[in-house]
């Protein structure tokens, strides 16, 4: 175990020092935890020595007042590291406040010596007071924290494990609530679903009581839908973690074109205001994994009418709506070259020519479009349509829709998108566009190649 000097100077190094900071910025950004911060900010000017123009903090003082108001203070929760603001009202660690004001004390410190030379503060005796007034609230922060080194070392753990890649990496040395938090992240974040299952062996070993729903969610990571569906199924109704099985459920049911199952999935999340962007995006999936014969259907219909008759959440989370503009754009460049083929087959063979499963695959394709909420663009991979107007202006068309979708009128700038709308535009052949879109996004394509990082 490190000495408690290595600790807290260690809040100071990488990758610490920027988590830390940019948790601080978050903090500022949000009312609550903001008002806290500035309670502190106000707490610590007591003990800075302004008094006394700065001349000395009063450490022992500002220790008796932190024992006294915040030693009973909630845990830091142990394993990934979490923002103040992802903890409920009241429950943040306040430690955690005192350690965003200890690193940008010194940063603050830091900007202020590049700002004045020393000969200018030796002249100045405002600058020299502020300067004062920085450094002695540094050091009374640092005189807490080597208190409080233990909290320290959970931080900085909490932040290692942030940055971990390797999730097997010590594992079995870790308690439950480390475990799961790893879990949480391999589960997303790890291409190798039995590093997940591996997970789970060794949260039963320290004791878990219940591991249904991560195992759905590693059937699902492992996209055996039926298997995920049947576990997440199992999950009781008075389970905190009902619901998210629940989305498990509906989320299989639209993968395995499940129309009765994915109604059945739905009425059980209905009451929580489903994210509007991604109720979409399981449609969308739904229309084109599902029979044709089911969907060509007034009982289809009349199931979707009734599900949308429900409240949805209509401030969708940008995570979905670039996950839907992706799926349209997808279904675009899918459909496009099976219209082109079906086109040229009826204009040289007939309409009885043309195979069945490839109309049928061609019809899925155009009705997901027909839930795109902007305009009409299931004309664009239309056989009439392809025929009157060219293969050409169709293929066109799909590339502007592409760039409009995904990097125009769409709120997620993400590298996905970005490259998904150059993709597209090779694949219709819009070079022109594909030279004048490169300018604008240039950069993190360029971050891309340089880091590997999105």
């Amino acid at each position: 175990m490190d000495d408690a000097k290595t600790l807290v100077a260690r809040l100071l190094e990488k990758p610490y020092r920027q988590v830390l900071l940019q948790d601080f910025k978050k903090t500022l950004d949000t009312r609550r935890n903001r008002k806290q911060l500035e309670e502190i900010e106000k707490e610590l000017a007591w003990f800075n020595g302004k008094k006394i123009n700065y001349r000395t903090e009063d450490r022992q003082g500002f220790l008796k007042h932190y024992q006294e108001h915040y030693n009973k203070d909630n845990p830091i929760v142990k394993g990934m590291y979490r923002s103040v603001c992802d903890y409920p009202s009241g429950k943040e660690p306040r430690i955690l406040y005192f350690m965003f004001l200890f690193v940008r004390r010194r940063e603050e410190m830091e900007e202020f010596q590049t700002a004045h030379p020393l000969a200018e503060l030796r002249n100045s005796i405002s600058l020299n007071l502020s300067y004062k007034r920085l450094l002695n609230e540094y050091r009374l922060l640092n005189a807490l924290l080597l208190r409080l080194s233990a909290a320290c070392a959970i931080v900085e753990k909490s932040i290692d494990e942030t940055f971990l890649t390797d999730f097997l990496d010590g594992a079995e040395n870790l308690s439950l609530p480390e475990l799961q938090s790893r879990f949480s992240r391999a589960v997303r974040l790890s291409p190798d679903a039995s590093v997940a299952a591996r997970l789970i062996e060794l949260m039963k070993e320290a004791g878990a009581k219940d591991t249904t729903y991560p195992e759905a969610m590693v059937a699902l990571k492992e996209r055996d839908f039926k298997k995920a569906s049947e576990i997440a199924k199992k999950v009781p109704q008075d389970n905190p973690v009902y619901i998210p099985a629940q989305n498990i459920a509906l989320e299989c049911a639209a993968y395995m074109g499940d129309i009765d199952g994915f109604v059945t999935a739905f009425d059980a999340v209905k009451d929580t205001k489903p994210d509007s962007m991604h109720f979409i995006y399981l449609l969308q999936n739904l229309v084109c994994n599902a029979a044709y014969s089911e969907l060509d259907s007034d009982e289809f219909e009349t199931k979707i009418q009734g599900l949308l008759k429900n409240e949805f959440n209509q401030q969708p989370n940008p995570i979905f709506t670039g996950m839907v503009s992706r799926k349209f754009v997808n279904i675009m460049l899918e459909g496009l070259p099976l219209c082109e083929e079906l086109t040229e087959i009826r204009k040289n063979s007939g309409e009885e020519a043309m195979p069945k499963d490839k109309l049928d695959q061609l019809y899925r394709l155009q009705m997901a479009l027909q839930l795109y909420p902007v305009e009409e663009v299931g004309n664009l991979i239309d056989i009439d349509f392809m025929a009157e107007n060219g293969a050409q202006l169709c293929r066109r068309k799909v590339g502007r829709q592409a760039i409009a979708m995904l990097l125009e009128k769409n709120p997620d700038h993400s590298f996905e998108n970005i490259h998904l709308a150059f993709e597209a535009l090779e694949k219709v052949g819009m070079m022109d566009a594909y030279a004048a879109n490169m300018e604008t996004n240039i950069k993190p394509m360029l971050q891309y190649a340089k880091t590997g990082q999105k």
